[in-house]
């Protein structure tokens, strides 16, 4: 319904009913009185969508984001990562709860709604050094089996807690309304977990004796010696960009949407290595910091919150023995029906009249585009924390369009109109193969920073200096180098990419001129020597919706 069926055709020789006289027009003032459906609405219909600068009535969203500058330093002067004076990083607690990260929160009032949550963070393990070597006390078995300490030189390998062997243990987690959603976190819910890794054992273990024939203390009797992890919970690198989301039914009301995260301690240890200090604002101490993050919330409504206006047509039925003339048939009855459907008011449609065949798109502009082929070495030198310096050079200064082997960029096909208020939403996904400064490099100290940024017009090149995201080579075994310097392995992450951004900030940076691509960029840095970033293949969609 509504589509509405004459039962009959009223002739002359007819006997009039009053009752079947009241079926021939009064279905057709019910159905204006807000009954009004999708079958009732030519597809042709000219249609147009009011927005207000935040909302259509498709859906309303909600952006929370905060910029962070991690100190790599400008191009020729790089630094390795620390807290800044200005707080605009978040410190992460170190007691295993979940802690709610500070520019992260949006808070919505819906109706019966799907909530689209899109966050991505930034997390760095502060800590990093330049130092070489590092005096510590160690423990040893002596000749005589006898316990000695003794002072030894160990390498630390550019991170004075990680060592390149011990992993960052950082979740995150979407949280609506104060309840952590499980499917969300980053790692294992239980963080206690043990962990299976299907390996074949490939070598035999041997006891270690003391001088008299007896175990050492502490060491493996034989057996198989295999690979192990008492605790694959989390996030493990040093430096690491996270994006993570969901899609939650929400009832009515007004609900909080935040990211959480929290640190998982080494298992048989209360607090980590390193922490305790009074003044948590040192870099030095074992914390893990939270720089650029983005935190956008889509409300797309199941049904309007709220009730149209309420239409009233008024045609009162025949009564038996009424007179019937032109009157209280055509004029009270006929062209009241007549006179309501060609004023329609707002209120004379039902909830969801209005379908996709009637209602224009909201997508002003959309575009996706992926590059698969071999890869390519990067090695731009970073230009410095939102600065938007660009270069044609793998191997020059500022950001360098990723590519692959055949020179396919990974960057949008076709431009962007600024001409309707919208926002763009643009995700972009680079697998990086490995960061490092040559093949036998085993330094943590070497970094790789990928960013979303476009190109007007006119040829001027900007950044979304939120969406800058970091890693670092963390994956170079550096426990076990002291034999083997050139024992590394590929990190072959998937680095996530996001950012959201309002056609006027568009417009107040290119001065006016439309958008011709979108792309993601990338540069390097270390503080000693310039790391080769290895780029494998990438993908990057950008959706331009009216707001």
């Amino acid at each position: 319904m509504p589509y509405i069926f004459p039962k009959r055709q009223l002739r002359a020789p007819d006997v009039l009913d009053p009752t079947e006289l009241n079926e021939d027009f009064i279905p057709a003032v019910e159905v204006v009185c807000g009954k009004l459906n999708a079958h009732n609405i030519e597809q042709t219909s000219s249609l147009t969508l009011e927005t207000d600068g935040s909302s259509t009535p498709y859906y309303k969203y909600y952006l929370s984001e905060q910029a962070a500058d991690p100190g790599f330093g400008a191009s020729g002067a790089h630094t390795p990562p620390r807290a800044s004076a200005t707080d605009y990083e978040h410190i992460i607690r170190n007691d295993m709860e979940w802690d709610a990260i500070d520019s992260m929160r949006v808070s919505a009032t819906t109706g019966l709604s799907t909530l689209w949550v899109t966050g991505r963070v930034q997390y760095i393990w502060l800590g990093f050094t330049a130092e070489n070597t590092e005096l510590r006390t160690e423990t040893v078995i002596n000749s005589d089996g006898d316990k000695v300490a003794q002072l030894v030189s160990r390498q630390i390998y550019g991170h004075r807690w990680s060592k390149g062997t011990i992993p960052c243990r950082v979740q995150f987690a979407v949280r609506v309304n104060g309840a952590v959603l499980p499917h969300t976190v980053t790692g294992k819910i239980n963080p206690f977990e043990p962990s299976v890794l299907p390996v074949k054992a490939l070598s035999q273990r041997v006891a270690s004796l003391d001088s008299s024939g007896s175990p050492v203390a502490g060491s493996r009797f034989p057996g198989p010696g295999m690979e192990w992890d008492s605790q694959a919970t989390a996030c493990g690198p040093e430096v690491c960009s996270i994006r993570i989301g969901t899609a939650v039914v929400v009832q009515p009301g007004t609900h909080t949407v935040d990211i959480v995260a929290r640190r998982v301690p080494p298992v048989g240890q209360e607090v980590y290595s390193g922490t305790g200090l009074e003044d948590t604002s040192k870099w030095e101490e074992n914390y893990v910091a939270v720089f650029n993050r983005s935190l956008f919330v889509l409300d797309v409504p199941t049904f309007p919150p709220t009730a149209s206006n309420v239409v009233s047509t008024v045609a009162d039925t025949f009564d038996s023995e009424e007179t019937i003339s032109a009157k209280s048939l055509g004029l009270n009855k006929i062209d009241v029906a007549r006179d309501a459907l060609n004023s329609l008011e707002a209120g004379s449609l039902a909830r969801g009249a209005l379908c996709r065949d009637h209602l224009p798109s909201a997508v002003v502009a959309k575009a996706t585009t992926a590059v698969t082929g071999d890869p390519v070495s990067v090695s731009a030198d970073y230009p410095g924390w939102s600065t938007a310096t660009k270069t044609t050079s793998s191997s020059g200064t500022g950001w360098y369009l990723l590519r692959d082997a055949s020179s396919n960029q990974l960057k949008t096909s076709v431009g962007f109109s600024l001409d309707t208020t919208s926002v763009f939403i643009v995700l972009g996904n680079a697998h990086v193969q490995s960061l490092r400064n040559s093949t036998t490099s085993s330094d943590l100290n070497e970094f790789g920073s990928l960013v979303i940024g476009y190109e007007d017009a006119g040829g001027g090149f900007h950044i979304i200096p939120v969406s800058e995201a970091y890693i670092n080579h963390y994956a170079a075994l550096h426990g076990l180098l002291s034999t083997d310097p050139d024992h590394t392995f590929k990190e072959q992450i998937d680095v996530p990419l996001f950012a959201a951004i309002t056609s006027a900030d568009v417009s107040a940076a290119t001065g006016g001129s439309a958008v011709s691509h979108f792309g993601i960029y990338a540069a390097t840095m270390s503080d000693a020597g310039q790391p080769k970033l290895m780029f494998r293949r990438g993908n990057l969609s950008v959706i331009q919706v009216m707001v």
